[in-house]
């Protein structure tokens, strides 16, 4: 009888036993699915608030590049840019359905894109109609960097929020979870009473699981804190808005030299060193004007033929006692070189930046190669085809040993104002500036790069009568940049 007694009680708790854990992995994988679902669901709305200030941020930068040049082709991310910006917007509303907060978000980022967008058009629509000076005034005059400034805030904002809510649901859903591990536990005792036994391994396995549970919701915030604090740096991301940091860097050299020269007038090696200084920030300012002017340059180039190999000779002299000691230049020449087409001062000055730029990729140690041939490019060649219209070019390889460029950098090179330099140190015009000289020669650039591996920068114009007759390239015989 007794042990009839014990085992219903057995097979009682072990009943128990088992009821207590299928409901609780039920609850368990409710809850879960429900705290999944909330994760997904804010990392989706983050997602799209940070493509919609990316995108206006592609549009700014279009636009920009619009009031410098005045082509048409630098407005087509801006044009494209709005329907994306609509799907976005709409995206975010229907994403934000029955909920207050989120949709008072939404309503804000929608009132600050939609205002961002008309400044842009007001902009746009004046350089159309040739009231060019107008839309430089409203871009000095702020409008737009504010409603950019507003609309970061506002992400930010509402990046801070949906964490702060998506936390907040994780810790109720926590303390949800623990009191189902006490319930689970009190219960369990009761039926290791009946089943001693069983109740001491499922509560080793139910102690297993509790640990793993407790790791996995772990490693689940340390990922979401990676992907907010990624989303967040690349919010902050944006393309240079300008060269005033540069002048306002040249005018403090200047004056403060200026000044220390005024206190001490009469220590002549000390005012020497002073006007050196001086006069090394104003060929700064200077060299950042012309970028400037031939950036935004609106007429044609001066092109005439050019003996290369006569410039390619000069310009290794210059460069063997300027580009600074720690670089060893080496000029390679495929002899005889062609006379090519192209603006002579424009064409020495694009060099001197590429070299400039490689050096400074080197940071002042490396090898410089400068190297240069004819190359013929046929009808046929479909590595050039769209980009480069047959003929006879000389190619100009600008190649160095520094670090390279990885396929972000590498996607962004030539687009006006970008620069990976540090603040003050660069404007971001040198490859679009090189880029833009290229097309308006008739020739073509491209770079070839791989990050930790240095990049040579390729540019073919054409030689003097050697263009055949064919289709223009397209668009503007700009070549895409490519990783090596």
């Amino acid at each position: 009888m007794r042990r009839l007694s014990l085992l219903i009680a057995g097979v009682a708790g072990l009943g128990l036993l088992v009821g207590v854990v299928v409901l609780s992995g039920l609850r368990s994988s409710a809850e879960s699915a429900e705290a999944d679902r909330w994760r997904d669901h804010t990392q989706t709305v983050l997602l799209e608030a940070h493509k919609l200030l990316s995108l206006l941020q592609d549009a700014e930068s279009s636009q920009r590049g619009f009031l410098l040049t005045e082509k048409p082709e630098f407005l087509k991310p801006f044009e494209s840019g709005r329907k994306s910006m609509d799907e976005s917007l709409a995206r975010l509303a229907e994403l934000s359905t029955g909920d207050d907060l989120e949709q008072s978000g939404v309503a804000e980022l929608n009132r600050l894109a939609a205002q961002k967008m008309s400044e842009m058009q007001i902009t746009v629509a004046s350089m159309r109609s040739g009231r060019r000076a107008d839309a430089i005034a409203r871009v000095e005059s702020g409008i737009g960097r504010s409603l950019m400034d507003q609309l970061r805030e506002t992400v930010l904002a509402f990046d801070a929020e949906q964490t702060r809510r998506l936390d907040s649901r994780r810790a109720t859903a926590a303390e949800a979870s623990w009191r189902e591990t006490l319930h689970f536990y009190a219960l369990s005792a009761l039926g290791l009473l009946a089943l001693i036994g069983a109740g001491a391994g499922a509560i080793a396995a139910a102690r297993t699981e509790a640990r793993a549970a407790l790791e996995k919701e772990a490693m689940h915030r340390q990922a979401l804190t990676r992907l907010a604090h990624a989303q967040r740096l690349e919010a902050l991301g944006q393309l240079a808005g300008g060269v005033a940091h540069d002048f306002n860097n040249v005018l403090q050299v200047v004056q403060s030299s200026a000044r220390l020269i005024e206190r001490a007038p009469d220590d002549a090696a000390k005012a020497r060193h002073l006007a050196a200084t001086m006069s090394e920030a104003a060929g700064r300012g200077a060299n950042i004007t012309r970028r400037l002017l031939s950036f935004a340059r609106r007429t044609e180039l001066r092109s005439e033929a050019v003996d290369a190999g006569a410039l390619f000779s000069a310009l290794g002299e210059i460069l063997a006692h300027t580009i600074g000691p720690g670089v060893d230049v080496r000029m390679e020449v495929n002899a005889p070189l062609p006379r090519l087409l192209a603006d002579r001062q424009q064409l020495e000055t694009v060099l001197i930046n590429l070299a400039t730029n490689a050096r400074d990729a080197m940071e002042g140690q490396g090898t410089l190669t400068i190297f240069a041939m004819r190359e013929t490019v046929e009808e046929d060649d479909e590595f050039f085809r769209g980009w480069l219209q047959a003929g006879a070019y000389v190619r100009i390889s600008v190649s160095d040993t520094g670090r390279g460029m990885n396929p972000e950098v590498l996607a962004r090179a030539c687009e006006p104002f970008f620069t990976t330099k540090p603040e003050g140190e660069g404007t971001g015009l040198g490859l679009a500036i090189a880029r833009g000289f290229a097309a308006q020669s008739g020739g073509a650039l491209k770079i070839d790069t791989m990050d930790g591996a240095g990049a040579t920068v390729h540019l073919w114009l054409p030689c003097a009568r050697s263009l055949r007759e064919g289709p223009a390239p397209a668009p503007g015989g700009l070549a895409q940049a490519t990783e090596r």
